[in-house]
């Protein structure tokens, strides 16, 4: 049960469910090749157009 695999060199997500976004494997990869980008949920007339 893995969030993450590396295939080819690279890391990629396997099963975001499972995947509770604590930016440990952010803080732990070695070479910084794991970022976790926050989005912001935007409220308004125009939200999601």
């Amino acid at each position: 049960m893995r969030v993450l695999e590396i295939k080819d060199g690279k890391v990629r997500l396997i099963d975001e469910d499972r995947c509770i976004k604590c930016g440990l494997c952010e803080m732990r990869c070695p070479d910084f090749a794991i970022y976790l980008e926050v989005k912001k949920d935007v409220e308004g007339v125009n939200a999601g157009k």
